[in-house]
Protein backbone atom coordinates (compact mmCIF):
# COMPACT_ATOMS: atom_id res chain seq x y z
CA UNK A 1 0.00 0.00 0.00
CA UNK A 2 3.02 2.22 0.65
CA UNK A 3 4.45 1.77 -2.44
CA UNK A 4 1.14 1.01 -4.70
CA UNK A 5 -1.04 4.30 -3.13
CA UNK A 6 1.61 6.61 -2.01
CA UNK A 7 0.32 6.47 1.84
CA UNK A 8 2.41 6.96 4.92
CA UNK A 9 3.35 3.40 7.03
CA UNK A 10 1.51 4.10 10.36
CA UNK A 11 -2.08 4.96 8.00
CA UNK A 12 -1.19 1.42 6.77
CA UNK A 13 -0.78 -0.19 9.86
CA UNK A 14 -3.72 1.24 11.26
CA UNK A 15 -5.64 0.17 7.95
CA UNK A 16 -4.40 -3.45 8.51
CA UNK A 17 -5.38 -3.49 12.43
CA UNK A 18 -8.62 -2.12 11.28
CA UNK A 19 -9.87 -4.34 8.75
CA UNK A 20 -7.89 -7.60 9.68
CA UNK A 21 -11.02 -10.28 9.45
CA UNK A 22 -11.77 -8.97 5.88
CA UNK A 23 -7.74 -9.01 4.91
CA UNK A 24 -7.82 -12.48 6.22
CA UNK A 25 -10.87 -13.88 4.13
CA UNK A 26 -9.44 -12.03 1.25
CA UNK A 27 -6.54 -13.49 1.58
CA UNK A 28 -8.21 -17.29 2.03
CA UNK A 29 -10.55 -16.24 -0.82
CA UNK A 30 -7.52 -15.66 -3.34
CA UNK A 31 -5.04 -18.22 -2.07
CA UNK A 32 -2.52 -16.03 -0.40
CA UNK A 33 0.40 -18.36 1.42
CA UNK A 34 2.69 -15.07 2.62
CA UNK A 35 0.79 -12.22 3.18
CA UNK A 36 3.72 -10.48 3.46
CA UNK A 37 5.43 -11.36 0.05
CA UNK A 38 2.13 -12.10 -2.33
CA UNK A 39 1.96 -8.47 -3.79
CA UNK A 40 5.36 -8.35 -4.63
CA UNK A 41 5.91 -7.80 -8.40
CA UNK A 42 2.66 -8.48 -9.22
CA UNK A 43 -0.20 -6.96 -11.11
CA UNK A 44 -2.15 -4.62 -7.97
CA UNK A 45 -5.44 -4.19 -9.43
CA UNK A 46 -6.76 -6.90 -6.97
CA UNK A 47 -5.49 -4.96 -4.21
CA UNK A 48 -6.85 -1.59 -5.70
CA UNK A 49 -10.21 -3.12 -5.87
CA UNK A 50 -10.43 -4.50 -2.34
CA UNK A 51 -9.21 -1.11 -0.77
CA UNK A 52 -12.01 1.35 -3.05
CA UNK A 53 -14.39 1.88 -0.80
CA UNK A 54 -12.52 0.86 2.47
CA UNK A 55 -10.22 4.41 2.49
CA UNK A 56 -11.49 7.90 2.16
CA UNK A 57 -10.21 10.12 -0.07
Amino acid sequence: METVFKVHRQAVKNFFEAYQNELWEYHQEIGVESPKWHNRGKDTEQLRAFMEGRVSK
